[in-house]
């Protein structure tokens, strides 16, 4: 169920009453304490979704600082990991428990996302920052088994999916009030599946081009020498170069081409070559398909057909066909000789 909340204050003294109905937006949530930056205005303007498992906030702050110490972490138990997308204005997050430079963040509207967890305590200072804030449980983040501490030190680079998941979000936002539960559920799970492919993406290391190039090179040559394996899966080849499927995925997203499709066109080639060879007159086409990594026959022809423009009988008929006809051209010459 979807729980829209929503509060639009500024502030101009330090008035604890007014920091605290901010506060209870999140009530029973997670606990932090909002004070005034300096002596100065301060605003704050918050709208925050709670849904199952996410939790989704579009806050506006300035001069506001907001602390969440160690008794508030043992209050709660909130442990989730948010990543903050920073739109406007500039911020910096503190860390105290941290030692080297990962114990601060910079929020910058053109830098990296920031990505914490709500069982470390913080501090947040803000000039004119807007930010996009999304949270989930790290239980239900477990399965992606996500390096934090290093997803914590470096953050997420201003991908287009980190921008429209910040796009996404604000449009939620807006439109909380006319959205019916399906819609809801539909916002949630497009929200967090946002969440999940950023987070996994980040998890693929910056390396140069030529280092990718590399390393794709060697995971393609390994395709190709198991290529008759029917179990050639990203689950199956990731550990074998000690990196997670999604890595791999993205290897070839990077190139402009995914996993499965290079792995169809190269058991294709493969049977290509046998049947056009002369050791594929005395094996049928399914055992050529079975040993080029194929279990489905109608599948390997279709795909075959496809590519090819012949089906795969039509593929070896040809080159017999061509094969006698270059023996026959033969004969009339050993025969001068």
């Amino acid at each position: 169920m979807l729980m829209p909340m929503s509060g639009r204050l500024s502030l101009r003294s330090m008035d604890r009453q007014d920091f605290d109905r901010i506060r209870s937006l999140v009530q029973g949530n997670i606990l932090f304490d909002l004070d005034p930056q300096t002596d100065g205005p301060a605003h704050i303007e918050i709208g925050a979704l709670m849904f199952p498992d996410l939790l989704v906030t579009d806050v506006a702050l300035d001069n506001v600082m907001a602390t969440r110490r160690p008794d508030h972490i043992a209050a709660d138990g909130n442990d989730d990991v948010t990543l903050n997308i920073p739109l406007q204005g500039s911020g910096l997050m503190t860390f105290p428990q941290r030692t080297g430079p990962s114990g601060a963040f910079a929020l910058e509207p053109d830098g990296r996302a920031l990505v914490m967890t709500n069982d470390e305590p913080y501090r947040g200072t803000c000039s004119h920052v807007r930010s996009i804030v999304i949270s989930m449980p790290q239980a239900v983040l477990a399965p992606l088994s996500l390096d934090l501490d290093r997803l914590r030190a470096e953050g997420v680079a201003r991908t287009a999916a980190v921008t429209l998941l910040a796009d996404y979000a604000q449009l939620v936002c807006r439109q909380v009030d006319a959205l019916a539960p399906n819609l809801s559920r539909l916002a949630s799970a497009n929200m967090q599946s946002m969440l999940r492919m950023i987070l996994q993406d980040a998890e693929t290391p910056e390396v140069d081009t030529a280092r990718q190039n590399i390393r794709l090179d060697t995971i393609k040559e390994d395709i190709r020498a198991n290529l008759s394996f029917p179990m050639l899966t990203l689950d199956w080849l990731a550990p074998r170069h000690n990196l997670k499927p999604r890595q791999i995925q993205n290897l070839f997203y990077g190139q402009g081409e995914s996993f499965s499709r290079f792995v169809l066109l190269a058991r294709l080639d493969m049977a290509r070559r046998i049947l056009e060879s002369q050791f594929a007159e005395t094996r049928s086409i399914s055992e050529v398909a079975l040993s080029s990594g194929f279990n489905d026959i109608s599948y390997f022809n279709n795909s075959f057909k496809k590519l090819y423009g012949h089906t795969p009988k039509r593929v070896r008929e040809l080159a017999v066909a061509r094969r006698s006809a270059l023996h026959a051209t033969d004969e009339p010459e050993q025969e001068a000789e």
